[in-house]
């Protein structure tokens, strides 16, 4: 994609949804979404949400 400051590296954005053993597991199950990070700053944990929208 050739994204500036794109991968996986000390300082780069951490955008990730940690909630499956496997990719196929992920996306078949779709379970509830254990953590979600944005900017590697934590918005969702155990399916709640970390925020309000106003």
């Amino acid at each position: 994609m050739e994204l500036k400051d794109y991968g996986l590296r000390e300082g780069a954005f951490a955008d990730i949804v940690l909630d499956a053993e496997t990719v196929p597991e992920a996306v078949a199950a779709r379970p509830k979404r254990k953590l979600v990070l944005k900017r590697g700053k934590p918005v969702v944990r155990d399916g709640k949400a970390l925020f309000r929208v106003e």
